[in-house]
């Protein structure tokens, strides 16, 4: 049986819309570019523009904030399917329960390899902490209460998780 694609101004059944995964690449993609402006060669953030790309004219760079939109536009995406998620799963708990097995495993192997490679690597993050601070932080980061707690997010590209966690939880 062939599926009728989406029909516009139909409520939103949750199948699959292609134009919807465009825009969520657009977003990764202006969000890459920026972390690629930011991100370090070789560990080496005390030089000039250490990014992997040029620099682009701080002007330009205010102006088109592309890191920031593909943010944005994630958020504005989430908005869209995460209510048709919630009435697809015809209950909170069973919405959350899914979320938590969808998000956690990548979370926390990612977690992991940071707390262990991170401060071999000598990752800016990891300077000048001692072991119970190393500890209260990964604690902390591994259970989504840093910023409850005051401490630092140890993972910047889950950052969002924090919200997500906290909102998510909250409705019950």
């Amino acid at each position: 049986m062939i599926k009728a694609p989406h029909q516009p101004g139909a409520a939103y059944d949750g199948s699959f819309l292609p134009s919807v995964q465009g825009l969520r690449a657009i977003a990764a993609l202006s969000v890459l570019m920026d972390h690629f402006y930011d991100m370090p060669k070789g560990g080496m953030y005390d030089i000039p523009d250490p990014g992997f790309l040029p620099p682009l004219w701080p002007w330009l760079q205010s102006m088109i904030n592309v890191g920031g939109h593909g943010v944005e536009l994630f958020f504005m995406i989430s908005g869209f399917l995460i209510p048709a998620s919630l009435v697809r799963h015809g209950s909170l708990s069973r919405f959350f329960f899914d979320r938590v097995l969808r998000i956690m495993p990548v979370f926390v192997v990612l977690h992991l390899a940071l707390f262990a490679i991170g401060p071999i690597v000598a990752y800016k993050f990891f300077r000048g902490i001692d072991l119970s601070s190393y500890l209260a932080i990964f604690a902390a980061n591994l259970f989504f209460v840093q910023d409850a707690l005051g401490l630092p997010i140890a993972q910047q590209n889950a950052w969002t998780l924090t919200y997500e966690w906290r909102s998510t939880s909250g409705l019950r």
